[in-house]
């Protein structure tokens, strides 16, 4: 609720607030992560134990590839970093698993 009245100027980013506070995205958004909660996906824990990049290699590129994301994509960073979130975690438990 704070970003929807804090970006109540339209001014700002028009087309951003309109699509991410519009009754349909937050409905589209609900049937979308309502089932994927209760999925059992193991994601990446950002718990860095070592600073070793062969074992935080996933971690380190979740990290790096948001702090790029953020001055180029600025409000639009926010589901392409939680897109890149749940891909990563995929993609690390389908490594993971071969060896």
């Amino acid at each position: 609720m704070f970003f929807y009245f804090y970006f109540l100027d339209f001014s700002i980013q028009p087309l951003v607030v309109h699509a991410l506070f519009d009754c349909y995205s937050l409905a589209g958004i609900v049937f979308v992560f309502s089932p994927l909660m209760m999925t059992p996906i193991n994601l990446i824990a950002l718990k860095f134990k070592t600073l070793n990049f062969k074992e935080n290699a996933f971690r380190f590129s979740l990290v790096g590839l948001s702090l790029i994301s953020i001055p180029i994509f600025q409000l639009w960073s926010l589901p392409i970093i939680l897109i890149l979130y749940i891909g990563l975690s995929i993609l690390q438990r389908i490594l993971t698993h071969k060896k």
